[in-house]
């Protein structure tokens, strides 16, 4: 017998036990889902061999490829939670959701909004008038721009649908603790403020005047 191994194992569950706390009931698949969790944390991230060949800039490239694959998965997840929902895509729920809010918004508002290029904006909110989720009319001070508001029907559906986008947003969060969470909030927050008044001012530029501009 590894009595190492058996004083260890003690010792983890005493330190266990204590972050548990008295009242909260645990078996021995809790504990071993928290020992999962803290061999997780004390590990260094790894950076596959292609990150590796890419030099001083491989964090950053580990970071667009989680961000890039966390929006993969949240659209499949969307797509799940509208199952029911035919007339709708996970493009017409965020604008749902961003006009529920305000009393109205010019359509390129609310295509800027939703961080979308002006031709796929036109086609949502396209989409959205056909299925007469949303109404138009015109702006009172600028007469060629259109302002768009949810309908009653709109309205309707959005609230049939936060239960369903409700339970995708908790598959989303996946694992992390309240704590994490609030700190991944902080953190993407940051990023939108830092990528917004880019995506807002400067859809024109290239990706070497961007990195001049942001780096300077």
């Amino acid at each position: 017998m590894d009595l190492d191994l058996l004083t260890n194992i003690i010792e983890a569950y005493k330190t266990y036990q204590l972050s548990a706390g008295t009242n909260k009931k645990s078996s021995t698949t809790d504990f071993a889902n928290w020992l999962n969790e803290q061999a997780y944390q004390k590990e260094e991230a790894e950076i596959s061999p292609l990150t590796e060949n890419i030099g001083n800039y491989a964090l950053e490239v580990e970071i667009s490829t989680l961000v890039i694959c966390l929006n993969r998965y949240s659209r499949l997840l969307i797509k799940k939670g509208l199952i029911n929902f035919p007339q709708l895509v996970s493009e017409d729920f965020t604008y749902l959701y961003t006009l529920m809010d305000v009393e109205s918004m010019t359509k390129i508002q609310l295509i800027e909004k939703n961080v979308h290029e002006k031709p796929t904006g036109l086609e949502v909110i396209k989409r959205l008038l056909k299925h007469g989720l949303v109404d138009e009319r015109n702006d009172e001070i600028d007469k060629r721009s259109k302002r768009v508001f949810l309908t009653d029907k709109g309205k309707a559906l959005f609230f049939a649908t936060i239960e369903q986008m409700n339970k995708v947003a908790i598959i989303v969060s996946g694992n992390l603790t309240i704590d994490e969470k609030k700190h991944l909030h902080t953190l993407l927050k940051k990023l939108e403020d830092f990528h917004n008044p880019i995506y807002l001012s400067h859809k024109e530029i290239s990706i070497d005047q961007l990195v001049e501009k942001t780096t300077a």
